[in-house]
C-alpha cells in the first residue's frame, strides 16, 4: 500500500489514469493534505520521488522528479510498489528512467549490472554518484574496482549534495562502507558532524541507527562507562522513535544491540528480556532468517551465563540452541551450524544432572563436538579448530569413566591438536591449552613406571612455556603450581631412587 499527494488540479487526472490498471487503486491511498506521509508527490514541478527512510527498499535514487504523464505516473507507482518488472514496462519508452529501474532491480535481486547498461549511465551529479557507488558497493558493478573508488565516489556525491537530506541519505551508505571495511572511527566522525546539521526527524534517526552500529563496533575491553550510558541513551531515544513508526523489524534489531548492552553491564534479566522481545516481533513479522538470528544471540547469552557460574542457565542454552538448528541447518548454514554444536558440545558437557544420565550427555556432547570438526578442519579454520580441540579435551576430562578408553589419554591428543595450531602468535590462547594439557596430564596412568622421565620432561617443558608467552598473573600462578608440584614429584623419585 502507498499514499500519492496530489495537489487538486491534477486529482482527476491521476484517478482516471489509476484507474484504467484493474485493482491498482486497492494498493494507493491518495492524500491532498500531508505530503509528508507521501511515497509520491505529484504537483506543479511534476512526479517526485521522496527519499525512503524506512529500510524497506533498496537506497537507490531515481530522478525526481519528472515529467508527468501517464507511463510516468504508473512507472514510479510500480517503483514505490517493489514491483520493479511491471515499471519497467511503462518506462520502456523513457531510456534514462528505464535504465534506472533495470539497476534498481539488480540491487535488489542482487544481481550484477548488465555491461552496456553500466556504459549509459550518468556518471556525474550527486544522484549518478550515489547509485554507481551502491552498486560497487555490493559488488553489482560490472567492472573491478577498488574499495578506494568506491569511497571516492560516495565522497564526489556527498561534496555536490543539493541539501542536507541527500547529504544524509548519502552518508547513510558510506557510513554503512565504512563500518563494513572496518573503519569505524572514521565513521562515527562523519555521522557526529552531519548530526549536529539541521534535518528531518526522518533523517536524524537513520543516522543515528548507523551511529549505534559504529559505538557497537568498536566497544572493546576495558568498557567505558561514560560510552556505554550514552549508548544506552541513543537506543533508547532510537527504539523509542521506531515505535512510533511502527517499524518493528528495525526495532527487533536495536533490540538484539539493548541485550548485548546490558549483557556487558551484567544485567542479565534485563539482556534477557530484550532477546525475548526481538525474537516476538521477528516471529510475528514472519521473519525466520531474523528470529534465527535472535535464538543464536540468546543462546549465546545463556552460554556465557552458564559459563560464568550460573549453572541455571545450561539447559536454557540447550533448549535454544536446539531451537536455533531448525533455522541454521548444515547444508544450508553449515558454519553457524558448526559453530552452534561447539557450544553444545561444552554445555553438553558441564550439565550438572543425575550420575545415570552423565554417559548420555557425554555421548551427546563428543557428537556435537565431532560435528563441529566436520566444518571447522585445520587447514580451513585453524583458529576455531583449535578452539574446538582445546574445548573437547577439556569435556573429555569431565566425561564418566570409559570402559575400553582412557578419557584422559584421548584429551592429550585433542589438546596436541589444538596446540598444533595455536602457535605462540596466539600467546593466550596457548597458554590456556598448555595449561589444560598439564592438568590432564597428572591423571594419566603410568602403568608399572613409578617416576615417567619423559612425561616427568614433557609438562616440565609446557609450564616453563607459558611463562615465556603471557605475562597474566592467574596464568603464571598456574603455571607455578605445576612447576612446583613436579620439582616436588622429582624429589620424590630420586630419594626412592627412580629418577
Amino acid at each position: 500500500m502507498i499514499t500519492i499527494y496530489l495537489n487538486k488540479t491534477r486529482q482527476a487526472e491521476v484517478a482516471q489514469i489509476i484507474d484504467a490498471v484493474p485493482r491498482l487503486s486497492e494498493l494507493i491511498t491518495i492524500t491532498t493534505e500531508d505530503a509528508l506521509v507521501a511515497n509520491l508527490i505529484v504537483d506543479e514541478r511534476g512526479i517526485i520521488m521522496p527519499l525512503n527512510w524506512d529500510n524497506n527498499a533498496p537506497p537507490f535514487l531515481m530522478s525526481s522528479p519528472v515529467a508527468f504523464s501517464s507511463e510516468t505516473l504508473l512507472g514510479y507507482i510500480f517503483i514505490a510498489l517493489g514491483n520493479y518488472a511491471e515499471a519497467q514496462n511503462y518506462l520502456a519508452k523513457h531510456p534514462k528512467l528505464y535504465n534506472e529501474v533495470i539497476s534498481l532491480g539488480c540491487l535488489q535481486t542482487n544481481q550484477p549490472l548488465p555491461n552496456e547498461l553500466a556504459d549509459t549511465l550518468d556518471k556525474e551529479g550527486c544522484r549518478s554518484n550515489h547509485n554507481i557507488a551502491l552498486l560497487q558497493q555490493y559488488g553489482l558493478w560490472p567492472l573491478a574496482v577498488t574499495l578506494a573508488e568506491v569511497q571516492q565516489m560516495y565522497q564526489k556525491a556527498l561534496a555536490i549534495a543539493p541539501d542536507n537530506e541527500h547529504h544524509a541519505f548519502t552518508l547513510k551508505q558510506y557510513a554503512t562502507l565504512l563500518l563494513d571495511t572496518n573503519q569505524g572511527a572514521k565513521a562515527e566522525e562523519l555521522l557526529q558532524q552531519h548530526l549536529s546539521q539541521d534535518l528531518s526527524e526522518e533523517a536524524s534517526y537513520a543516522l543515528k541507527s548507523v551511529l549505534i552500529s559504529a559505538w557497537m563496533a568498536r566497544l572493546s575491553v576495558p568498557y567505558d562507562e561514560n560510552r556505554i550510558n550514552s549508548l544506552k541513551d541513543l537506543l533508547w531515544e532510537t527504539l523509542t522513535y521506531l515505535e512510533r513508526q511502527e517499524r518493528m523489524a528495525e526495532v527487533g534489531l536495536l533490540l538484539i544491540d539493548a541485550s548485548e548492552v546490558a549483557n556487558i553491564s551484567e544485567s542479565y534479566s534485563e539482556s534477557l528480556g530484550y532477546i525475548n522481545r526481538a525474537l516476538d516481533i521477528f516471529r510475528a513479522q514472519d521473519l525466520p532468517e531474523l528470529a534465527g538470528s535472535s535464538l543464536l544471540r540468546k543462546g549465546t547469552l545463556l552460554y556465557t551465563w552458564a559459563q560464568n557460574g550460573n549453572p541455571q542457565f545450561y539447559k536454557p542454552a540447550i533448549d535454544t540452541y536446539q531451537e536455533a538448528l531448525k533455522v541454521f541447518k548444515r547444508d544450508e548454514a553449515p558454519e553457524t551450524f558448526a559453530q552452534i554444536h561447539a557450544h553444545l558440545g561444552v554445555l553438553y558437557a558441564e550439565m550438572s544432572d543425575l550420575q545415570q544420565k552423565k554417559g548420555i550427555w557425554a555421548a551427546v556432547s563428543a557428537t556435537s563436538f565431532q560435528e563441529a570438526l566436520v566444518f571447522f578442519t585445520k587447514e580451513a579454520h585453524p583458529y576455531e579448530y583449535g578452539l574446538v580441540c582445546n574445548n573437547y579435551a577439556n569435556a573429555l576430562t569431565k566425561y564418566p569413566t570409559a570402559l575400553r578408553i582412557d578419557n584422559y589419554e584421548k584429551a592429550l591428543e585433542y589438546y596436541k591438536e589444538a596446540l598444533a595450531v595455536r602457535t605462540s602468535v596466539y600467546p593466550y590462547e596457548r597458554s590456556i591449552t598448555l595449561l589444560n594439557y598439564l592438568e590432564a596430564s597428572w591423571f594419566l596412568d603410568n602403568g608399572d613406571d613409578n617416576f615417567n622421565q619423559t612425561r616427568y620432561q614433557d609438562m616440565l617443558n609446557k609450564a616453563q612455556e607459558v611463562k615465556t608467552l603471557v605475562d597474566a598473573p592467574d596464568l603464571l600462578t598456574e603455571a607455578d603450581r605445576h612447576l612446583e608440584e613436579l620439582a616436588r614429584l622429582e624429589q620424590e623419585a630420586k630419594s626412592e631412587g627412580y629418577a
